[in-house]
């Protein structure tokens, strides 16, 4: 392992590496390296950052030293970003265009001292930074009053026992070494020198050392048992009055060395990790240019929506609000609402854009984010309301009826593919002729933009997509024309196909279906399937990543080859359509997971195999109608007055 230790000029603190662990969005680990050594990470115990999670090797230096300077080390499946003076850059274009330099089978980039960025591999994300190396903190000790003399901690009585007994022990090991000796050969001096000097030899070897990690300069979520994280409202002015924030426990007597530790804490937290917005404005950390907004509930907060409180605030108590109907909570007038009589619409997403035309802004961030991309999916639900309403979407008039508003819902349109298939395939065609290359940009072509189970090239589509960006938005550089806040229905938008990430996801999608032993015009039909009693049954519908309306979210090992999507971990659920009329609502509705956990109950499937075959069922709401339903079984439960069951 390379390590290079910097002696500090006079005055001048140095710099230091600070690298925080997410896994699955969460902060589990953050660490200030204060020797510069080479920074491993890993399944094996022995890495700096040990991380046992499948898919990562056994261990890997992230971050090597050469001449003294610090080495990004990353391979082909990881991405990120980096931050390096004016130089911002993802790791795709330091690959491919020279910022980084292939080593084997990795690529290095050097880094100077105020470099900061974040690299992802799966479900594991490293934030990292340098910031200027913050004074050691004392180890915590009681006090003096607390503590006592030695004389205050020894029993008197044990004293005189542990007195007796080394008197014996000591007499009987004289009688026995030098007393009752049989060995005539040598005589006192020389036993007592052999028994005093000579040592015994081991032999050690290398693979029996244990190095210990360096002490962490921050505790590691998880690691200290202390107070619940706390929701805080992440504003950049002061949360005075804020009404989103809870008091810190007042009582629980805690002892004062375990105060002190929480102090230390809290210290080393103050110089907090580098982060990036989703439009790229980083977050510097130095303890020197602390400021409102910099800490690390803001950098949790723009990152991955985690909401972290510094509890030794009074700020950070609850807020009340005057019009607030109980202490605590926000009143009317700090939550966004709109009245309407054309639509509203919501689709995971925040309060922002629930209207493609009356944007809610000004609200609190905690409520939600606001003037951000949108997810493909909201885009999609609110595409489909405005369509109708402009009669744009090639049904007749511009109104919902009820089985209108049911087939334009469950129509499995794919937005992604509105926005994108044309570009791909024009980009599909420019591409060397290799195996399966000119099929797949046939199938594209001739796909119906859908996710119905017939629909050929959906399956090969969805691969693509959840191999460019698996996540709800697209990432911003594979569009070409930018997010515009004024309006968040139709941007960003176009492809940009010169993006590495294009042409390797497509490859990537095609290798998917041929290792499966498909081609790209395999059908939804055979790849994404629900089991149920024995029985198999294709799911129309998509991911989020598409963009898909119908949402379908596969098992946790998502995609596996020769078999597709399995077992749909959920689905959209229970869905309802419902008109008001003057006579009352006319409704239908279906649950897709059926109502039944028991594989014996006829329940178990029914509904599954209705949305199966995309159909519904009437929800009945007149008495008569519930009367005439041959599918009602009444049982009649009387009780007396006493409780006991009629005869």
């Amino acid at each position: 392992m390379a390590t290079a230790r910097q002696q500090p000029q006079s005055g001048h603190r140095r710099r230091i590496l600070r690298i925080g662990v997410l896994l699955g969005g969460k902060i589990v680990e953050e660490r200030l390296i204060r020797e510069r050594a080479d920074v491993s990470l890993g399944q094996s115990a022995k890495n700096t950052f040990s991380i046992p999670i499948e898919g990562l090797p056994r261990q890997f230096v992230i971050f090597g030293v050469h001449e003294g300077r610090y080495v990004l080390n990353f391979t082909k499946n990881m991405d990120g970003r980096v931050s390096d003076g004016d130089r911002v850059m993802t790791l795709d274009v330091a690959r491919n265009q020279g910022g980084a330099r292939m080593v084997g089978e990795h690529w290095a980039m050097p880094l100077s001292e105020h470099a900061r960025g974040k690299v992802s591999v799966g479900e594991l994300t490293l934030l990292f930074q340098f910031v200027t190396e913050p004074p050691m903190q004392p180890r915590p000790m009681l006090p003096h009053s607390v503590r006592g003399t030695l004389a205050d901690r020894l029993d008197p009585q044990l004293m005189v026992i542990l007195a007796i007994s080394i008197t014996v022990h000591f007499g009987f090991m004289f009688w026995a070494v030098f007393i009752n000796d049989p060995d005539t050969g040598g005589g006192m001096a020389e036993r007592a020198a052999r028994a005093t000097f000579q040592e015994e030899s081991y032999e050690v070897r290398e693979d029996q050392f244990v190095l210990p990690q360096e002490p962490t300069e921050a505790p590691a979520t998880g690691e200290t048992k202390a107070e619940e994280p706390k929701t805080e409202q992440p504003k950049a002015d002061k949360p005075k009055g804020d009404s989103s924030k809870p008091r810190p426990d007042a009582g629980g007597g805690r002892a004062e060395s375990d105060a002190v530790t929480l102090q230390d804490q809290s210290k080393a937290y103050a110089d907090m990790l580098f982060s990036e917005d989703s439009a790229g404005t980083g977050f510097s950390g130095d303890m020197e240019k602390r400021k409102p907004g910099s800490d690390l509930g803001k950098q949790l907060w723009s990152q991955q929506q985690l909401i972290v409180l510094d509890g030794w605030r009074k700020d950070c108590e609850w807020g009340t609000d005057p019009d607030a109907p109980v202490p605590g909570i926000f009143g009317p007038k700090r939550l966004p609402m709109f009245d309407r009589w054309d639509y509203a619409t919501n689709s995971n997403d925040s309060h922002w854009a629930n209207h493609g035309h009356q944007l809610l802004e000004g609200y609190d961030q905690i409520i939600g984010d606001e003037k951000t991309q949108r997810s493909l999916r909201t885009r999609a639900g609110l595409a489909k309301i405005e369509r109708r309403l402009a009669g744009t979407d090639g049904h007749p008039g511009n109104k919902f009826s009820l089985a209108l508003f049911e087939a334009i819902t469950m129509n499995n349109a794919v937005i992604s593919g509105e926005m994108w298939r044309d570009a791909v395939v024009t980009h599909c065609r420019t591409l060397p002729i290799q195996q399966g290359i000119p099929e797949a940009c046939d199938v594209l072509a001739a796909w119906d933009l859908s996710d119905n189970l017939d629909s050929r090239g959906a399956v090969l589509w969805r691969r693509f997509m959840e191999n460019v960006s698996p996540g709800a938005q697209p990432d911003l550089d594979l569009f070409t024309t930018p997010f515009d806040p004024k309006n968040p229905v139709t941007t960003p938008n176009g492809l940009n196909t010169a993006n590495p990430r294009v042409t390797r996801a497509l490859a990537t999608a095609i290798a998917d279906l041929r290792m499966s032993g498909g081609q790209g015009n395999a059908r939804l039909r055979d790849y994404q399937i629900e089991e149920r009693a024995g029985r198999r049954l294709p799911i129309p519908g998509g991911s989020m990543s598409t963009g898909q309306y119908n949402l379908i979210a596969q098992t946790e090992s998502g995609w596996v080859p020769g078999k597709g999507w399995r077992n749909i971990a959920h689905a959209s659920s229970f869905v309802a359509w419902v008109q008001y009329t003057d006579k009352g609502p006319v409704a239908r509705s279906v649950l897709a997971s059926s109502q039944s956990d028991n594989p014996d109950s006829p329940h178990h499937a029914d509904q599954t195999a209705l949305f199966s075959a995309g159909k519904s069922k009437p929800v009945l709401f007149e008495e008569a109608a519930i009367r005439a339903d041959p599918n009602l079984k009444v049982v009649e439960i009387c009780r007396t007055a006493t409780g006991a069951t009629c005869r």
